[in-house]
This record gives structure tokens, C-alpha cells and sequence, in this order.
């Protein structure tokens, strides 16, 4: 089944409440022994609006890590038209 088959995402939370999501994406991990597997399913996603996950991400992380000033010089290379 690949992504272009996803029609929502529904998140169910501990409360009995649900959030149903017609766009986003979600990742998850699997460990064994020696890797980590990463996998990713796209719900309705453009090219353009995944490197804009990403590019949020990679910037809510280096905000969390202290590292903005270093990060700002690097965003350069990524800018989305």
C-alpha cells in the first residue's frame, strides 16, 4: 500500500477524543538489534509541503538545541520558492 492511498489520518487520544487529519504525515521507528528503521506515510502531500515538514523540523530541533545563529547561516541551501 503505498502513500497515495492514504486517505486521513486519525490520532485517538487517551481521553476517547479523535483528530482526523486529511493532510500530514507520520513517522515512525522500529529498532532491532543493529538499526533503526525509519518510515514515513504522506496523506494528500505535495513535494513542496514535505521539504516544508522537513525544513520545520530541522528548525524546531536546532531551536531546542540552542544552535539558531549556527542554523541560519545552512537554511541558505534549503529556501522553498
Amino acid at each position: 500500500m503505498g502513500s497515495s492511498d492514504i486517505e486521513q489520518v486519525i490520532i485517538k487520544y487517551k481521553d476517547g477524543t479523535e483528530k482526523v487529519l486529511d493532510k500530514g504525515m507520520v513517522v515512525s521507528t522500529e529498532q532491532d538489534e543493529e538499526e533503526i528503521h525509519v518510515s514515513m506515510s504522506m496523506c494528500n502531500m505535495s513535494g513542496k509541503e514535505v521539504t516544508f515538514y522537513f525544513e520545520s523540523l530541522i528548525r524546531a530541533y536546532a531551536q531546542m538545541q540552542g544552535w539558531d545563529d549556527l542554523y541560519e547561516d545552512e537554511i541558505q541551501a534549503l529556501e522553498i520558492d
